[in-house]
């Protein structure tokens, strides 16, 4: 399977300043589009949903062809996971803004997440023939290639993000997926071990290198790197699991039950 990770760190503090400051800025001046639109995309960035949505109402209340607005207000409506109201949005958007990357691919990606694969992809590669170095439309529509069976596609767009990217651990992982799902198991195995020396507590390299020594029956290899999940990750249902069939299948049966045990347990 896929993996598309996303990572973030805390800014609270930084976008309460900013809401303080905006929220003075919508009482100085109320009739400025701009005020209440970065006004919401302070509450969204806290996670204020509601109130973002309320603001970037009253933007475009103001003015209703703020772009900027529209594409803050689907990505509150992503957020809550309305993901009609935001392709109503980015719609808007790209009908008024068609040359602008961000609303192709935010709408690709609200399609992604509804499972309307196929025009996620052609959003995604709109998005590119307006900006050829976009690095998150690649990646996408590399993931939304790799769910509809397409590895090769895949694997092209995640060569495309490495290009762009030479450090991007989860590229490599998600080439190495596709190379597999393509039967190509030497270039798969070489990108789930460029993912690891990338980034060595990466949970799912290790899962899906020791699928592919267990879909080869290496199955001391794949023990190792079942091993692994479990230490990066003690919860890790999928690594007991894992590692209890190639126990299994090497012969070590009390292991073997006592993983499958163990999955068991935190699978309720």
């Amino acid at each position: 399977m896929l993996v598309l990770a996303f990572s973030s760190f805390s800014r609270n503090a930084v976008w309460i300043n900013d809401l303080v400051l905006w929220e003075d800025a919508v009482r100085k001046i109320p009739n400025k589009p701009r005020a209440h639109n970065n006004l919401g995309f302070a509450y969204n960035a806290l996670r204020q949903h509601d109130l973002a949505i309320e603001a970037f109402d009253r933007s475009l209340g103001l003015d209703p062809d703020n772009i900027a607005a529209l594409l803050n207000r689907g990505l509150a409506y992503s957020e809550m996971k309305q993901h009609d109201r935001a392709i109503e949005d980015y719609s808007k958007v790209v009908a008024r803004a068609p040359s602008l990357a961000k609303g192709w691919f935010n709408r690709g990606f609200a399609y992604q997440e509804k499972g309307r694969l196929r025009e996620a992809i052609d959003d995604y590669t709109r998005a590119l023939a307006a900006d050829p170095a976009y690095l998150k439309s690649f990646r996408q529509r590399g993931l939304a290639y790799g769910e509809t069976g397409r590895y090769e596609q895949a694997a092209d767009d995640f060569s495309r993000v490495i290009a762009l990217a030479p450090d991007d651990a989860g590229a490599f992982l998600n080439r190495g997926t596709s190379y597999a799902g393509l039967g190509k198991d030497l270039l798969a195995l070489a990108d789930f071990d460029r993912a690891i020396a990338i980034k060595p507590s990466f949970r799912a390299a290790y899962l899906n290198r020791g699928n592919l020594h267990y879909r080869n029956r290496r199955y001391p290899l794949a023990i190792e790197d079942y091993s692994k999940v479990v230490e990066i990750d003690p919860n890790a249902q999928v690594g007991y699991a894992n590692r209890a069939l190639a126990y299994y299948r090497n012969g070590q049966l009390d292991k073997a039950r006592e993983d499958k045990r163990k999955a068991a347990t935190l699978g309720r």
